[in-house]
């Protein structure tokens, strides 16, 4: 498998191709929960225009978005107002059709910005790569994908994601 260079995983107006990435990928659409770690982020940077967003009993803010695919090394979620390349975050999921929750920290590894001329053809948003998800939880996503391989689960996020 291909290495990805720095170049491609900090490139702000082109997503990492499929021939690049590293695992498979389930294209799918699913609720995410979110929150930057203070001590990666730059005050005044990477607000939440275009997020919903949550306060929770945590220090900071919380955010949902929906994520647009998932593979057992990490996941992109959609938004117009992604974090900031290399921000730290909590991810908080349940892996779609089962009861399999996940709570991992992850990083933001690349960022697609929305692009007003052709809003139809680049979904934006930010891929972000798991940190620390335990083996047994990157096992339980790789057999989500391996199972649904051909398969379109039907989500009710699918009619609400961009």
């Amino acid at each position: 498998m291909a290495k990805k260079t720095k170049t491609q995983k900090s490139s702000k107006s082109k997503g990492i191709k499929k021939s690049q990435r590293e695992t498979k990928r389930k294209e799918i659409s699913f609720a995410v929960d979110y929150y930057p770690h203070a001590s990666s982020v730059e005050k005044g940077k990477g607000g939440s225009k275009g997020r919903k967003k949550v306060k929770a009993s945590l220090k900071g803010d919380y955010f949902f978005d929906f994520a647009a695919n998932i593979g057992s090394g990490g996941v992109f979620i959609r938004t117009t107002s992604p974090l900031k390349i290399e921000q730290v975050l909590t991810l908080k999921f349940t892996i779609p059709g089962t009861n399999k929750n996940i709570t991992t920290k992850g990083k933001v590894i690349w960022v697609q910005e929305h692009n007003k001329d052709n809003p139809k053809f680049v979904i934006p948003g930010m891929g972000i790569q798991f940190v620390d998800l335990p083996h047994e939880k990157r096992q339980d996503i790789q057999n989500y994908i391996n199972n649904n391989e051909n398969n379109d689960i039907e989500n009710e996020s699918d009619n609400n994601a961009a």
